[in-house]
C-alpha cells in the first residue's frame, strides 16, 4: 500500500496573496505619509517667511525703507542688519531661496526716488493651493501691504 506524504507549507497562491497585501499596505502608508510630509514643509515655509517679514518690518521701522533684493543675496549684510534671522531661514527645507521682490523693482536705496517702498515673498508650495488666497495656484505671497493692513 502506497502512503501519501502531507505537506506542510504554504503554496504559491497564498505566498503571492500576502505579497499583494504587503505591497497594496505599503502603498497606502507611504502615499499617506508623502502627504504629510509636503504639509510640514510647506508649514515650515510660512513659518520661514512670517519670521523673514517681521525682521523686514524692524529694518524698515528702523531705516525708513526695505533692503534690496541684492541685500538678502548678501550673508554678511543679512547677519550685521537682520538680526533675528539665519541663514537657514532665507531658503525653503527643499533648498530652494525664498524670491523676494520689491517696488520699485530697480530700487538701490541711494536716494528717495529709488527706496524700495514696498516687498512680495513668494514661495512654491507642494500641496496645491493649500493656504492661498487662489484655490488653482501653489504660491504663498506674503506681501508688506498684507501686514500693514492687519490681512
Amino acid at each position: 500500500m502506497a502512503t501519501i506524504k502531507q505537506q506542510n507549507g504554504f503554496t504559491i497562491i497564498e505566498i503571492i496573496l500576502v505579497i499583494l497585501i504587503i505591497g497594496i499596505l505599503a502603498g497606502l502608508v507611504t502615499n499617506a505619509f508623502g502627504g504629510l510630509q509636503d504639509d510640514a514643509r510647506d508649514s515650515e515655509r510660512k513659518t520661514d517667511m512670517q519670521a523673514l517679514a517681521s525682521d523686514l518690518e524692524a529694518y524698515f521701522s528702523d531705516f525708513g525703507m526695505y533692503p534690496t533684493p541684492a541685500d538678502l543675496l548678501d550673508t554678511a549684510w543679512v547677519d550685521d542688519n537682520l538680526t533675528g534671522i539665519e541663514q537657514e531661514t532665507l531658503v525653503d527645507p527643499k533648498g530652494n531661496r525664498y524670491t523676494y521682490t520689491t517696488t520699485p523693482s530697480d530700487c538701490d536705496n541711494l536716494t528717495d526716488e529709488t527706496e524700495c517702498a514696498s516687498y512680495v515673498l513668494t514661495s512654491d508650495l507642494e500641496e496645491d493651493g493649500y493656504g492661498t488666497d487662489d484655490e488653482d495656484s501653489n504660491t504663498a505671497d506674503l506681501r508688506e501691504d498684507s501686514l500693514h493692513n492687519g490681512q
